[in-house]
């Protein structure tokens, strides 16, 4: 089965996460397309990374941290374009994976999206209160998405953009996960998520820093990750709830967050943003 894997390498130590990614798949993909950081030891791991594993490589360009913020639709689209293959792997590489044994368990998956037409697969957050468990499975299905971890068909992934390309917005790094939303919402089709566990897990942790090879090891570990997982994803609304591991303000600073929060939504009648709105309504 063949498989593209579409990602950003911004950082040469992100090849340790790569690595990870290539032992949770299984089996593992055939193509790696990449943007490639401006350092040219980035390019120079990435090849080497290619030739390790033996996966074709397709570098489509040299990025920098601000194109990727705000050129996410061009970007992506690029890379479906580019694709040979049916069935495509989106990752950014601040979301860590791991598993405990389930060999085989994504080629189980691609064969149950096949079989019941489900439109996507997603994961790195925690269950949505809409998801829905499927009896005798691990997996819910959803239509909220995240580019962080999603499995898509090439060509229905864009013809999605292109349906809804009379919204775009190029700025907005959210637009393409939108129109997926958007799509299952309108045509009452669904996606797949996994319920998250000790066995298995995908988690969206924006570290981008130092602080990486430490976080990986405790997420690996297991360290905190029944209490990271354990509520709603649309229960939590600031990053040390969201986010794992990362920095919880001292308890002044949460509390003169949370009045702000609070300010804003009971006085001054702000709703309270989704970045997937504009696109749901």
């Amino acid at each position: 089965m063949s498989v593209t894997f579409h990602t950003y390498l911004l950082q040469e130590a992100h090849i340790l996460i790569l690595r990870d990614w290539w032992e949770f798949l299984s089996p593992a993909p055939t193509t790696l397309s990449l943007y490639v950081g401006e350092d040219p030891a980035i390019r120079a791991a990435a090849e080497a990374f290619a030739d390790e594993v033996g996966v074709t490589l397709r570098i489509l360009d040299t990025v920098g941290l601000k194109r990727v913020a705000t050129g996410e639709t061009e970007l992506l689209s690029a890379q479906f374009e580019a694709s040979e293959d049916e069935w495509n792997v989106v990752v950014r590489l601040d979301t860590y994976c791991y598993r405990d044994g389930n060999d085989g368990w994504f080629s189980d998956l691609l064969t149950m999206m096949e079989q019941d037409e489900y439109l996507y697969f997603t994961s790195s957050t925690r269950a949505y209160r809409d998801d829905v468990a499927l009896p005798g499975t691990p997996y819910l299905k959803t239509q909220r998405e995240s580019n962080n971890c999603a499995v898509f068909r090439r060509d229905e992934w864009l013809k999605i953009q292109r349906d809804y390309a009379e919204w775009r917005d190029p700025s907005n790094k959210f637009y393409v996960e939108a129109a997926v939303e958007r799509h299952a919402h309108q045509t009452g089709r669904f996606g797949l998520r996994r319920q998250q566990g000790r066995d298995w897990r995908v988690f969206h942790t924006q570290v981008w820093d130092g602080r990486m090879a430490q976080v990986r090891d405790d997420f690996r570990a297991g360290v905190d990750i029944a209490s990271f997982a354990k509520t709603f994803e649309d229960g939590l609304r600031y990053k040390w709830e969201r986010y794992y591991q990362w920095p919880k303000p001292p308890w002044h600073e949460r509390a003169r967050i949370r009045f702000g929060a609070w300010r804003r939504e009971v006085l001054m009648g702000q709703k309270r943003p989704d970045p997937h709105g504009f696109l749901r309504e």
